[in-house]
């Protein structure tokens, strides 16, 4: 077993991989939370904005 792979090997037993992993997954869903609250914002507010008389 050669140096690389140990240190791998207890990179991946640390559990750090799977923290970043996790970060990583959390952010995505914030950022798609939040684009959705802007096509919701987008879409709806057009709603209410007041449109010209004919």
């Amino acid at each position: 077993m050669s140096v690389k792979q140990n240190n791998l090997k207890t990179w991946f037993k640390s559990g750090t991989p799977w923290i970043w992993m996790n970060a990583g997954a959390v952010s995505i869903a914030v950022i798609m939370t939040l684009g959705l609250m802007m096509v919701i914002a987008v879409r709806g507010l057009g709603h209410f904005w007041p449109a010209d008389f004919v």
